[in-house]
């Protein structure tokens, strides 16, 4: 465990500088966390839609072993 509990003002004080010091990078991880959520969501939303075996299915399968998932990125 990173911090003990708390026992004076200082240390309230030093563990609220410690979380406003990383909260902004903490937003900048969630929001790039959450944009790939939604594109991998996108992505299995339109695969649900394709028919195995058809062209289609047999090429977006093809993009997503080669290259790791990106696939679901283009139309």
């Amino acid at each position: 465990r990173k911090y003990v509990p708390v026992v004076s003002q200082e240390q309230c004080q030093s563990y609220k500088n410690d979380f406003n010091a990383e909260y902004d990078e903490y937003r900048r991880l969630h929001a790039q966390v959450d944009a790939e959520v939604r594109k991998f969501t996108k992505f299995q939303e339109r695969w649900k839609l394709l028919s195995p075996g058809s062209q289609e299915y047999t090429v977006k399968k093809i993009k997503v072993l080669v290259r790791g998932g990106d696939a679901g990125t283009e139309n």
